[in-house]
């Protein structure tokens, strides 16, 4: 049996402002004029966000495969469409398979450890 290994990143690190928009997009949506009151009494949308986002990352996969601009890789190098496709595929089952494992705890989701995983920025303890 074959076993291949891949390493996703990013080339030249993530934005800056990536986490910290992330991270304050929930409380923007509570504090939302007409979603406050969507949201209020609904305990897991914070979840069902996560997945959204989770699954959107997934959906990039398919969509890198017709994108015609060359990209390059964490090295610098050209990528192809399928590595770039290859590499939001990995992510997004990452992601997803992060979340369901969170869920089965039945605890809180760690929302920062959990998109630490897409940007690399996991917090320390």
């Amino acid at each position: 049996m074959r076993e291949d290994s891949f390493e996703v990143g990013f080339r030249g690190g993530t934005y800056a402002g990536y986490r910290a928009a992330i991270a304050g997009f929930p409380a923007f949506l509570r504090g939302h004029d007409g979603l406050a009151e969507l949201l209020d009494g609904d305990e897991h949308w914070g979840q069902r966000l996560l997945l959204t986002h989770d699954m959107h990352v997934l959906a990039e996969a398919p969509c890198r495969l017709s994108d015609p601009k060359p990209k390059l890789d964490c090295l610098g190098e050209p990528s192809t469409p399928e590595h770039l496709a290859l590499g939001f595929f990995l992510l997004g089952t990452l992601l997803v398979n992060d979340l369901v494992e969170q869920l089965a705890t039945g605890r809180e989701i760690d929302a920062d450890r959990h998109l630490g995983l897409l940007t690399g920025e996991l917090p320390s303890g």
